[in-house]
């Protein structure tokens, strides 16, 4: 596999207090009002690590070794790639390359020195448990037997995952970026350990929004993340893909809301073409384990006779979507009964705008309870929760967002079987911070309480940009894997080892911007919250002093790192560069007036030089001409 590391080895020179995570939380304003009482579900039982360092034995001793790979004789795609990983960085961080063999006329013995990958014949002799069922696709154990070591996962990635961790036991590996993979070097002697680990991702399948992961297969992969629509049929809007009103409409038009914008639900005879449709995708689609039945993109609902009576008798729009969902998935499930036995396939019912709110109602207990029996989601059916209009700077749990607190608690009393569309991007401008920085967390522990086994984090999904892009893939992937851990120590750490010795001057950066933000924030409720859609460009939001101070940070920066060599130099002053061009969008946009045409010239030029080096092609989400960081430019260009 190709890959490229830049190679240091630092240490956190900033200590953040970790507080107790899952007892119960109260976070205040600047006034010392409580705004939050949540309280997380305990996710302890899902990262163990009981592993023991054992005397006198060594996995590497004067930098040899006796240890071998043992993959299975017909070995998976997946386990030959982990085994190829481990090689790789093993050498690179020893020198020495692990040789391998098959499981073919081998057995286990307590003296034997074996490295077993996947489910080699090996692992039934060592008596070695593999709870399949509980590891999903992605969870994995990493086993000692003897002197041998047994690396397990899921039938997804987990056997992959599962040697990135022996890695970091081994020699520290860490993956931050694609361009910046950590590991000591010159490692000549590792201890043995005797192991005892069990991971389990606390969400099962976790997509991460943002360009880059998503368009680098190593990328994504080392974050441990999905491509979003992996094993999906449709993302998310599939009404009009399933029954195209091309097709349907003149014939059919009472199938569709009287304007046309959306499927009548209630329609019986639409229904039933609709599974037939549905049949031919399944048929053709054999791998997906997941498709999404949900409305088109608008903030409107049949407004039929018949549609408004159901909402009036169950009383939510999305308890008619239920209805609906839950029919067409028992008339697949017989279908699928009879024709392949045993497939596992989940439909997923859309909670966005008209079907935010749950079909259900909070009893005399204060208990949420479903509306109506027919409302409770099939075995076979998932609520995909897509809180687009939700206050991202709070966390859910507090009187701002009330509407996405009663849809997660809600739809927990209809169905066991929750995903998350979440947002982390203002998609009106990339190029300038969402205010999200102290809430992530909280959001994704109340994912993880409300029961969601499937999160889609949707960020600057269509270009790169350039605020702090590398960071966010890096800390969000792994609050995917582990809700407990802490936003801001994970910054801590990604900045010390992305910027190396401007990791200092990034991380004050980081929080300069993030107070800051707080503090406009509070001065402009609404405008300056972390909202999907909202115009942020606007000389009261950002002071020409504030702009200056991050501009002198970014100075200190570009400081610290003038004694590295010329090429670690070179790739740090074009990080450091990348995150400024955020700074220099808003003086482009706010402050011309202060500067010579020469200077103006040169802020441009080199926003437009590093832009292009990054890959940027939009500052906004819409990808069209007029938002494009071309005729940003030519715009900049044209007012000098």
């Amino acid at each position: 596999m190709k890959r490229k590391i830049k190679i240091v080895a630092v240490a956190l020179s900033i200590t953040m207090a970790l507080g107790c995570l899952f007892a119960c939380k109260k976070a205040s304003d600047d006034k010392g009002t409580v705004i939050s009482e949540f309280v997380g579900k305990d996710n302890s039982a899902n990262h163990v690590d009981d592993s023991i360092a054992v005397a006198n034995k060594y996995f590497l001793k004067d930098g040899k070794t006796d240890y071998k790979i043992v993959l299975p004789v017909n070995a998976s795609d997946r386990e030959v790639e982990a085994k190829e990983e481990l090689v790789e960085f093993f050498k690179q961080a020893t020198g020495v390359t692990l040789s391998t063999v098959t499981d073919a006329g081998l057995s286990h013995s307590d003296e034997a020195k074996y490295i077993s990958i996947g489910e080699t014949s090996l692992v039934s002799e060592a008596g070695v448990t593999v709870p399949y069922a509980e590891f999903g696709s992605d969870g994995y154990k990493i086993e000692s037997r003897g002197d041998s070591v047994f690396l397990l996962g899921g039938e997804g990635d987990g056997t992959l995952y599962s040697v990135y961790h022996f890695l970091n036991k081994l020699v520290d590996y860490k993956f931050y970026s694609i361009d910046e993979i950590y590991y000591r070097e010159n490692v000549r002697e590792i201890p043995y350990l005797r192991f005892a680990i069990r991971e389990i991702p606390d969400f099962a399948q976790r997509m991460l929004g943002l360009y880059e992961p998503q368009a680098n297969y190593d990328y994504k992969t080392r974050l441990r993340v999905d491509k979003h629509g992996e094993q999906w049929a449709f993302g998310s809007h599939s009404h009009f893909k399933i029954l195209p009103k091309e097709t349907y409409y003149d014939k059919h038009p009472d199938w569709y809301s009287p304007a046309g914008t959306q499927l009548c639900l209630t329609n019986e005879e639409m229904r039933k073409q609709f599974v037939e449709n549905v049949k031919e995708l399944v048929a053709s689609l054999p791998n997906i384990k997941y498709m999404s039945l949900g409305a088109q993109d608008l903030n409107v609902f049949c407004e039929c006779d018949n549609c408004k009576a159901a909402i009036a008798q169950y009383g939510t729009p999305s308890a008619v979507d239920m209805r609906f969902v839950n029919a067409v998935a028992r008339d697949i499930k017989a279908w699928l009964d009879e024709t392949q036995p045993g497939r596992d396939l989940t439909f997923v019912a859309l909670s966005y705008f008209q079907t935010l709110t749950p079909p259900a109602h909070k009893n005399e207990d204060g208990e949420w309870v479903p509306n109506d029996p027919s409302v409770v989601a099939e075995p076979n059916v998932a609520v995909q929760i897509a809180p687009l209009h939700a206050n991202y700077s709070y966390e859910f749990h507090t009187p701002e967002n009330q509407e996405t607190a009663d849809a997660l608690d809600g739809w927990s009393a209809v169905t066991d079987n929750i995903t998350v569309w979440s947002y982390s991007a203002n998609f009106w401008n990339y190029s300038v911070n969402f205010a999200q920085w102290g809430t992530m967390a909280t959001h994704y522990r109340e994912y993880y309480s409300a029961g969601a086994t499937v999160l889609f984090d949707q960020g600057a999904w269509n270009t790169p940009s350039v605020s702090f892009d590398a960071m966010r893939a890096y800390v969000q992937s792994q609050l995917m894997w582990n809700t407990a851990l802490s936003y801001d120590e994970l910054v801590a750490e990604f900045m010390q080892h992305y910027y190396h010795e401007a990791g200092d001057a990034m991380f004050e950066y980081y929080n300069v911007l993030k107070s800051y933000q707080e503090g406009i924030r509070q001065k402009y409720p609404k405008v300056m919250d972390a909202n999907c859609y909202v115009d942020v460009i606007n000389a009261d939001y950002w002071s020409k002093g504030f702009l200056d101070q991050c501009m002198r940070i970014f100075d200190k920066a570009y400081a610290a790192i003038e004694n590295s060599d010329p090429l670690m130099y070179e790739t740090l002053y074009t990080r450091i560069k990348i995150e400024s061009l955020s700074t220099t969008f808003l003086i482009l946009n706010l402050y011309t007036a202060y500067y010579t045409t020469a200077q103006l010239t040169t802020m441009i030029d080199e926003f437009e030089l590093y832009a292009n080096m990054h890959g940027i092609m939009w500052w906004r989400e819409t990808s069209t001409e007029s938002y494009s960081i071309a005729n940003l430019v030519a715009g900049w260009r044209e007012k000098i």
